[in-house]
Order: structure tokens, then C-alpha cells, then sequence
């Protein structure tokens, strides 16, 4: 009875030490995986880091040649602005315009206005092509015309 008595202290020890063996290898495996997941978390922690600071020197350099184009657009909008405020002197050998529109953006009251055109125009006959008989290419005395053009 002795020897069963060691028997089954033997057979409790050996599944206490069963047991215990098997709670503790989990428990150091379970200690690895998290150890494992906690590197993995700080590596991609790093390259999100290194990925931020490499986003952020890229958009300072974006920002900062963005702000040197606006200086320049401002700088010439103010050049340009100079330039239009600068007061012209009139040139004969730069005339764009015709003399009466020359005339009215040097000095607007020196057109000539429609009454003074038209005084000096007086009709002496219609166009021959509106007379009571028929001229140029609408006559038919029969014999053909021929019709000058000419090309650009």
C-alpha cells in the first residue's frame, strides 16, 4: 500500500509536471510572438517616421519653389505695371492705328465727329451698278464680260 501510495504521488507529480511544463513552454512561445510583434511594430513605427520626414522635406521643397515662382509673377505684374503707367511718346514710325483712331487716343476731341464727316461728302450719283439701266456684270447688250480678279 506504501508503494501504491508513492505510485500515485508519482502519477500526480508527473502530471503536475505535465501540466506545468506545458503552461510554461506556451506561456515563453506566447512571450516570443509578442516580443516579435513588438519589433515588427517599432520597424514599421521607424519607416512611417522616415517616410513622414521624407514627405515633409519633399513638400518643403514643393512650397518653397512655389513661393519663388509667385515672387516672380509678382515681379513682373509690377514690371509690366510700370511699364503701362510710364507715359508714351508719340511716334510717327510706330502708328498702328489709322490717323483718326491715333487722333481720338491722343486727344479724343479731335476727331472729327459724323456731322463734319459727312458735310464734306456730297453724293454726286449712285453706285452705276443701281441705276435704272443695266451696267457692268449684270448688263446683257450680249456680249461677254470678262471679270478681272484678283489673288492674294
Amino acid at each position: 500500500m506504501v508503494i501504491l501510495g508513492y505510485i500515485i504521488v508519482a502519477l500526480v507529480a508527473l502530471a503536475a509536471g505535465f501540466v506545468g511544463g506545458k503552461l510554461y513552454t506556451e506561456k515563453v512561445l506566447n512571450a516570443a510572438d509578442l516580443q516579435q510583434q513588438v519589433d515588427d511594430s517599432k520597424q514599421q513605427m521607424d519607416k512611417y517616421r522616415e517616410d513622414v520626414a521624407s514627405n515633409l522635406a519633399v513638400t518643403q521643397q514643393l512650397m518653397t519653389d512655389m513661393k519663388a515662382n509667385y515672387d516672380n509673377i509678382v515681379e513682373q505684374m509690377n514690371h509690366t505695371t510700370k511699364l503701362l503707367e510710364q507715359p508714351r511718346a508719340f511716334d510717327q514710325n510706330l502708328q498702328y492705328f489709322g490717323a483718326d483712331a491715333t487722333a481720338q487716343f491722343l486727344d479724343p476731341k479731335s476727331i472729327p465727329t459724323d456731322s463734319k464727316r459727312h458735310k464734306n461728302e456730297q453724293i454726286q450719283a449712285q453706285p452705276s451698278d443701281y441705276t435704272d439701266g443695266s451696267s457692268g456684270l449684270f448688263d446683257n447688250s450680249g456680249t461677254p464680260k470678262q471679270v478681272e480678279t484678283t489673288q492674294d
